[in-house]
This record gives C-alpha cells, sequence and structure tokens, in this order.
C-alpha cells in the first residue's frame, strides 16, 4: 500500500511539472489569403474556349500547418504522446524521442482534407497529453495553443487553363500554390 501511494505521489508531482508545447511556442498567427483566378476551358465537341473565375479564400499558419510537440523543461522516458483537443473527438498518437525530448513525427495543425482534420481552429485550443511507457501512462496534463488573427494577403488575378469549367477547391490551392501564397 505504501508503494503504491508513493507511486501515486511521483505520478502527480511529474505530471503537474511538464510543460508542454508546440517547438515554435503556443501562439500561432492565421494568415487567410484570398484571390480571383480566371479558368479558361474546352467545352463540348467543337473544342471551343471558355473563361469562367472563381474567387479564391484560403487560410495558412504562419510557420507551416505540421508542427512538433516539446517538453519545455524537465525530460520523460515515453514512448508515446496521445495529444486531444478538448472540443473535438479526435486523438493523435505521436512517437516520443526521450533523447530531444520531442515528437518524432509532426502533428497535422491545420490542413484540411478527405482523410484529415485541422487539429486546431481560430482562438483558443484546450489540448491534453498523456504519455505512455510500455502502454502505461506515466503522466497527464493539458496546454493551450492561440491561434490569433494575422495578416490578410491579396494575390493578383491570374489566369489557369483547366481540363474541367467548373471552378474546385484544387483550382484555389493551385492558384495560391502558383502566387507563393500571395507573398
Amino acid at each position: 500500500m505504501k508503494l503504491l501511494v508513493l507511486a501515486l505521489l511521483c505520478y502527480s508531482g511529474a505530471a503537474s511539472a511538464l510543460s508542454v508545447s508546440l517547438e515554435r511556442g503556443n501562439t500561432i498567427e492565421e494568415i487567410t489569403l484570398r484571390g480571383i483566378v480566371r479558368i479558361t476551358c474546352r467545352t463540348g465537341q467543337q473544342n471551343r474556349t471558355r473563361t469562367t473565375r472563381a474567387n479564391c479564400y484560403d487560410s495558412l499558419l504562419a510557420g507551416g500547418s505540421y508542427g512538433t510537440i516539446v517538453l519545455n523543461n524537465g525530460s520523460i522516458d515515453a514512448d508515446y504522446v496521445k495529444i486531444k483537443n478538448v472540443k473535438s473527438r479526435w486523438v493523435k498518437t505521436l512517437n516520443w524521442n526521450s533523447e530531444t525530448g520531442s515528437t518524432r513525427n509532426n502533428l497535422n495543425l491545420w490542413n484540411r482534407s478527405l482523410t484529415q482534420r485541422a487539429k486546431l481552429h481560430r482562438g483558443l485550443n484546450n489540448l491534453t497529453y498523456r504519455f505512455y511507457k510500455n502502454d502505461i501512462e506515466i503522466a497527464a496534463g493539458e496546454f493551450q495553443i492561440n491561434v490569433t488573427e494575422g495578416e490578410s494577403r491579396y494575390c493578383r488575378t491570374r489566369s489557369i487553363f483547366n481540363s474541367f469549367c467548373t471552378p474546385s477547391a484544387g483550382i484555389c490551392s493551385q492558384y495560391f500554390y502558383q502566387q507563393n501564397d500571395c507573398k
């Protein structure tokens, strides 16, 4: 019984002493991108040229859409860490590098696709972490990441040839890529 109480005291002390964050800090700016793209395409059997336009909008995080979780103080001998946003159902498991005090792989923070969801949203994000060694939880706690409104960038109008005349999200991604994210 004494051993169990001592282990619980050590566990709670270790968990409360940890300081976890993103490698670039816990405040990140969201940059909004806007622009107009003219889409030229061929329609019908006569191969007629048609032009349409799309108003494009997107956002990105300053420093990139992916990030590494780091331990800011001390060290912990863990195999992996589970990160969870309190306001959503997602839980992401990341391999932990005890030597560097960081995750071995990046966490998708912002990209949205058919198979992935953004882990953060604009505003204050409350996240929990749970460290595991040999599938036993050894430390847990919370940290916050604040996504603030940053600059708005406007791209110049650009023409793109596309095989489809209907604007799609892929066209805007291509447009912003070609415009170097409106820099």
